[in-house]
């Protein structure tokens, strides 16, 4: 980067759209090969190349021409221009030479004109013609420019066919004094002038606006230029290093989402060598020295640690910024080339990745109540390419292993619109805001239900999900907490063998409900975790179990064994249920855990975070229990269906004013509803139900009617037998029982 002044790793290269002038340029052939002299006839020709950085051209040493390809030539202005025959140029005439150029009947291959000599547009240089199969026909002429010094692909190039590696721009991106015409002129200055320049040598064939992507810098955000300068880097196919960090990858670490494997295998398998020096003015230094004498590199492991140990006692890194070189090296170093004694620093400092990418080792490794490799890394998409990458590497390099057991990768929060989030475009959404609105919960629980591994949207529209969620939650908690005020569990809880039949299945759902979540969280599935609690909450507590258990925990004398049967699975719903939702729901959790705590239980733990995550006894997950309540509960969907027909005549008002009648023709689904009489004016919430075997009913038919009798103002069901106890008259037997062991 000329505005950073340093060089940067493919991680720090942001591409951005751009449009920018490209030219396509004549290059005059001066020694054309044997094949090409034949086709020409004598006739002279030029060829014509194609760039979106007229910049680089005073730094052209050679032309690239694909092996596999036709060459041919357009004749414009009565000039010949060679070019591939499948190339851009040829087929489609652009803009700059269209009604002016003619196809001629040349046709050479591509490997036939390698060898050919070209003279550059205005410098005294000739160039030579050589082969690569990169060379591309959907852009351009099918022939490339070559300067070894301003690509990697052309840097490559220039080394097989012996090119030196010439570089004309410094530092500040700026060219040299060597570089006749435009010396001193930053090259996006010197684009324009260039431009001009071909136009009045008779080099150009035409300029045309290009869209196309091109690299910014990740920190300035400018455009970068890509020069051949010395750099450190770390070798990755010398020492067979890329292939033990890809093992690595496929081996020895979990990815989540799974996809982020093959994401980064590909990035390692693919990337250049990593690149790890820069030139700024403070950082973690090379501890590289040189000789003055000779330049020869003094470098090795005993020095690095002699230098490490005088930072480690002193101020850190800035004892190198601080010293001379002879106050770093040990007493009596001599060069090994040249037997020289004096010795400059190297001035080059640490890529900051490669610091961030060694922090496994500085805090796992230097703390007690911590271990190595980490357990997890967790960062966004984007740092496959950057925090993920270089602290694989090097540590794969020095321990063989990766630092990490598992990798999740999450996505950016976007507003409600899909777009990024910025202060100058006003649609920041702060978390600040939220928490002071709607507290933190709702802002917990929103991350919990998002699909982290994408982008995500949010907004007020988009929070009032999680609200409805939250309070649901809380609600059902709330409940628990208050219908459990009279139960200790050291004196009134019942043994699993004396629950009634409905509290063993909804102890049954919760045991479901806490392997499902289990589940989710061992795999950071966050969302059905949640999801899964919510359901439980809203539609086996909320929509049946609650409201079934109500007459129970409200019409029968206090220490009734089929209330504190009902209280028992309460009071364990209620601690599993808080123990679920604590990673998500941290405040709510630890708020009725404390209440619990000073009403209910004073044994418990002293948070519900110091608690066990809720692994309950296996027992509790009957499965022959779930299956027959599965049907239960189509029987009882069906009836509430037809209750609530009935209730819309206005004939009853309430489930309690029912009586259900059973009818069917089957004497299998009429065993069912027998063998659970006792159970279905409680699962169905009714005053009375009813059988009738019918041999024109279907499978199972419900007819709904009023239940007989009047209704009960203590309980609410429809009795005949209100007024039985002369010392509680005005309530049904049931309740004047309840009243009398009270």
């Amino acid at each position: 980067c000329m505005h950073c002044k340093t060089a940067l790793a493919q991680a720090e290269v942001e591409y951005e759209g751009q449009t920018t002038p490209s030219v396509y340029v004549k290059f005059p052939v001066k020694a054309p090969s044997p094949a090409l002299a034949q086709a020409l006839g004598g006739r002279t020709a030029s060829l014509a190349i194609w760039t979106t950085t007229p910049w680089t051209l005073p730094a052209n040493l050679a032309l690239a021409i694909h092996p596999g390809e036709t060459y041919t030539a357009l004749e414009v202005g009565g000039e010949w221009l060679i070019t591939a025959r499948r190339s851009a140029l040829y087929v489609g005439f652009i803009d700059g030479v269209r009604g002016r150029a003619a196809a001629t009947g040349l046709a050479v291959s591509g490997e036939a004109l390698a060898g050919t000599l070209a003279r550059h547009p205005w410098l005294e240089r000739d160039v030579p013609v050589i082969p690569a199969d990169f060379v591309a026909m959907d852009t351009g002429t099918g022939l490339v420019h070559i300067a070894p010094g301003h690509g990697e692909e052309d840097y490559e190039l220039g080394r097989k066919a012996g090119l030196k590696v010439y570089n004309p721009v410094d530092d500040d991106g700026r060219f040299r004094a060597e570089v006749t015409h435009f010396a001193g002129l930053t090259v996006w200055e010197a684009n324009p002038r260039i431009i001009e320049h071909l136009r009045s040598v008779g080099a150009l064939v035409a300029s045309v606006p290009f869209e196309h992507t091109y690299p910014h810098c990740w920190r300035c955000k400018n455009p970068t230029l890509f020069l051949a300068t010395e750099q450190w880097f770390i070798a990755l196919d010398q020492t067979g290093l890329r292939q033990k960090a890809l093992d690595a990858i496929r081996r020895d670490v979990r990815w989540i989402p799974p996809w982020g494997e093959e994401r980064i295998f590909n990035m390692v398998a693919h990337r250049p060598e990593w690149v790890i020096s820069r030139q700024r003015v403070w950082g973690v230094p090379i501890v590289a020295f040189y000789c003055q004498a000779c330049d020869g590199l003094l470098l090795d492991e005993p020095l690095v640690e002699h230098v490490a140990a005088i930072m480690r006692a002193g101020r850190g890194a800035d004892e190198w910024h601080a010293r001379e070189a002879a106050d770093l090296l040990p007493p009596g170093t001599v060069c090994p080339n040249c037997g020289g004694v004096s010795f400059r620093k190297e001035t080059d400092i640490l890529d900051v990745w490669f610091d961030s990418g060694c922090s496994h080792a500085a805090v796992l490794e230097t703390r007690a109540d911590l271990r190595w490799p980490a357990d997890m890394y967790l960062e966004g998409s984007d740092q496959h390419r950057g925090w993920f990458q270089t602290s694989l590497i090097p540590s794969v390099a020095l321990r063989g292993e990766p630092p990490f057991r598992t990798v999740l990768t999450h996505g950016m929060v976007l507003d409600e619109q899909g777009r990024a989030m910025h202060k100058s475009i006003g649609n920041n959404v702060s978390p600040q805001e939220v928490i002071s609105k709607y507290g933190a919960e709702i802002l917990r629980l929103w991350v919990a239900l998002c699909d982290y591994s994408e982008d995500v949207r949010i907004s007020e529209k988009l929070l009032s999900g999680p609200i409805d969620t939250y309070r649901k939650i809380r609600n059902t908690i709330r409940y628990l907490l208050g219908n459990l005020s009279d139960f200790n569990p050291a004196k009134h809880r019942m043994s699993d063998e004396k629950l009634l039949e409905t509290d063993r299945y909804i102890r049954a759902r919760l045991a479901v409900t806490a392997a499902a979540v289990d589940k989710h969280y061992r795999n950071f599935q966050f969302r059905p975790a949640i999801r899964a609690v919510a359901d439980f909450c809203i539609l086996d507590l909320s929509a049946f179990y609650l409201d079934s258990l109500k007459d129970r925990l409200y019409t029968l004398s206090a220490d009734n064994p089929a209330r504190r049967s009902g209280q028992t699975v309460l009071y364990d719903t209620l601690t599993a249920v808080l123990k679920m939702i604590s990673p998500v729901l941290s405040f709510t959790a630890e708020e009725s855990w404390q209440t619990a705590r000073k009403e209910i239980a004073p044994d418990l733990e002293e948070s519900v975070f110091l608690s066990d995550y809720p692994r309950l006894p296996a027992a509790w997950l009957d499965v022959s229990l779930l299956e027959k309540w599965e049907r239960i509960m189509r029987v009882r969907e069906q009836a509430t269906k037809a209750i609530e027909e009935l209730r819309k005549t206005g004939v009853v008002g309430s489930s309690l004013e029912a009586k259900v009648i059973f009818r069917t023709s089957k004497e299998e689904t009429a065993a069912f509803i027998r063998g659970n009489e006792a159970l279905w004016p409680q699962a169905l919430i009714v005053s009375e139900c009813a059988l009738e075997m019918d041999p024109s009913a279907e499978e199972l038919e419900i007819k709904v009617l009023q239940a007989e009798g009047e209704k009960c103002p203590r309980c609410w069901q429809r009795r005949k037998d209100i007024g039985f106890n002369a010392a509680h008259p005005g309530v049904c037997s049931r309740c004047a029982a309840a009243l009398e062991e009270k």
